[in-house]
């Protein structure tokens, strides 16, 4: 595993995972060190920059060994404004957690502000931006990395990915 955050780094080493803090755009690996990378739950996309979204693409590419493969896991906009909760609250337990989402006007990027509230402690807040690529621009990120596309699926389950209705799930390949 690979996270930036410190809170998230150590959640994974107390999970029992081999982690890494580092950043994406630049990863601590040996180049050909991977056969295989995966970025689940839309964690591409968080940089305000498309130059950083390219770097971090060249240098997963860097790492991967001839013929190996990047999955990403990616919201489709389409479905993003089709089927955005602007605001949702759940509880765990005592915890209550509200969440409020919207679409840049461009349709770019989703934002999402998230408010942790317990009776025994401090609100914690946060924000999240993400940016809502279309299947061009993540072929012209990979080609930029030296990557193809090799498959785009709708789900984990092997349905094809249909714009206003699913996930873009993309499986980018390294040429061998």
């Amino acid at each position: 595993c690979l996270d930036l955050s410190p809170d998230l780094t150590l959640r994974s080493h107390e999970a029992g995972l081999p982690t890494v803090r580092a950043d994406m755009r630049q990863l601590p690996f040996r180049d050909w060190a991977f056969d295989a990378v995966t970025m689940l739950f839309s964690s591409f996309g968080y940089f305000e920059s498309d130059d950083d979204h390219q770097a971090t693409l060249s240098d997963i590419a860097r790492v991967l060994t001839p013929g190996g493969a990047v999955f990403l896991d990616l919201m489709d906009r389409d479905t993003v404004r089709d089927h955005l909760v602007p605001q949702g609250v759940d509880t765990h337990g005592e915890m209550m957690i509200e969440v409020e989402r919207s679409m840049t006007d461009d349709l770019r990027r989703v934002e999402k502000s998230i408010r942790i509230l317990r009776p025994d402690g401090p609100v914690r807040t946060w924000h999240e931006s993400v940016r809502l690529f279309t299947g061009d621009e993540i072929k012209t990120l990979a080609q930029g990395a030296g990557l193809t596309i090799a498959g785009v699926w709708g789900d984990y389950d092997g349905h094809p990915h249909v714009g206003g209705q699913t996930r873009r799930l993309v499986l980018l390949r390294k040429p061998r």
